[in-house]
């Protein structure tokens, strides 16, 4: 019998050590009153190290942008090495399986959280997937009580940006609508992206349709050279069709913004530092903060052709149009039908039964709710632009 008990005690241990979380910052050690940046990697299953070198990229952005604030990463033990060879400090690696209950502690002491970045796997019915073994799946969705610790902890300049597939769906507005913070998400799948010899962002030509369609934009693959700090991600430009199904039903050609209603001061600041932060060509620079540079950014961030030059100049006319136009701008570059939405959400839900979602998951579907023609594309760049204004061009 106590031979039976050591087995059983040491194979949870291996178990545990197998299948462990850790926290990592630039500090040596959490300082509960600096601004707190939080960047989640979760099961990353098939896609190896990309959400890791995404989530350092973004990393690498806050400590140019704010170097006096903090960085919180929380991920698996198979990505512990690549957080310690960018610099990282790793502060404790026994936390077994990645949940939420890791990040609660992780931020616990921390008075104030500036944003949140979730580099993981996500869905519209279960949403973001943190860490699996044989058994189990640690999710993590709208309903848990993570929120509310972390609630206490923002304030109108605070963000969180979900880069996974599909939280725009469900996720993201509802966290929106409970925080009353801006909440970017997608609409559709995401992929990631590399710099191309310091000039833009492109897919690798795999898995971008744009991309292969251009003979000038070949072998992007083959020239990413500045490791794991040139990946990003960002939503496809066409409408999500995999593991839940075929979303022909619609989707949005970015990452969409939502603020839990559509007049929300709180909402405004936090959706601009998204922006700011967003992995670009460009550098935050405080000194050159003008509206042009702006653009430019929010440009990089909503229309996805920055590979072609004169598809990338067409977007930026038309929305540059919508800003002076009398009417309401339907422009949108997305290859499909673009989703009506607002900031608080999509006119669209997941028609998911119990059974499909078990069972055959491939029957499941993204509907529409509206057969109305969508003008969320030009509205959203409106919205960004007349908030810049209101904060940075008095």
């Amino acid at each position: 019998m106590k031979k039976i008990f050591l087995a059983i005690l040491f194979y949870s241990f291996a178990f545990s050590n197998l299948y462990a979380s850790f926290i990592a910052s630039n500090k040596a050690k959490l300082d509960s009153d600096l601004p707190t940046h939080v960047l989640i990697a979760g099961n990353p299953d098939k896609i190896g190290e990309l959400f890791v070198y995404s989530l350092l990229t973004k990393a690498k952005i806050y400590l140019e942008k704010s170097p006096n604030e903090q960085i919180i990463i929380i991920g698996r033990s198979d990505d512990k090495n690549y957080i310690k060879d960018a610099g990282f400090q790793v502060l404790d690696s026994k936390l077994g399986l990645l949940k939420s209950g890791v990040i609660k502690d992780a931020i616990r002491d921390i008075k104030y959280i500036s944003s949140i970045d979730i580099y993981a796997h996500s869905n519209a019915l279960s949403g973001v997937s943190l860490d699996s073994n044989s058994w189990v799946y640690q999710l993590m969705n709208e309903k848990d009580d993570l929120w509310d610790l972390i609630a206490n902890k923002i304030n109108k300049s605070s963000f969180i940006f979900i880069h996974g597939c599909n939280a725009g769906i469900k996720l993201a507005p509802m966290l929106a609508s409970k925080l009353k913070i801006a909440v970017l998400a997608a609409l559709t799948s995401t992929d990631f992206q590399y710099i191309y010899k310091n000039s833009f962002w492109t897919f690798d030509t795999n898995s971008d349709e744009d991309s292969k369609s251009d003979s000038n934009t070949m072998n992007y693959s083959k020239s990413k050279s500045c490791g794991m700090y040139c990946t990003r991600m960002r939503p496809d430009n066409s409408s999500y069709k995999g593991h839940w199904g075929d979303w022909t039903g619609g989707g949005y050609p970015a990452y969409k913004l939502f603020c839990g209603s559509n007049e929300n001061e709180r909402c405004e600041l936090g959706a601009l530092e998204a922006i700011f932060s967003f992995p670009s060509i460009m550098k935050y620079d405080q000194t050159k903060l003008d509206l042009q540079n702006f653009k430019n950014q929010l440009i990089e961030f909503m229309c996805p052709f920055a590979f072609n030059p004169e598809k990338q100049l067409n977007c930026r006319l038309n929305l540059e149009n919508a800003l002076i136009s009398k009417t309401r701008s339907a422009y949108s570059p997305f290859k499909g039908k673009t989703l009506v939405c607002d900031r608080v959400k999509c006119k669209a839900h997941f028609n998911c039964s119990s059974l499909n979602a078990s069972f055959n998951p491939a029957n499941c579907s993204l509907e529409s709710e509206t057969d109305k023609e969508s003008t969320s594309f030009a509205d959203e760049y409106i919205f960004f632009i007349s908030t810049y204004n209101k904060y940075f061009n008095k």
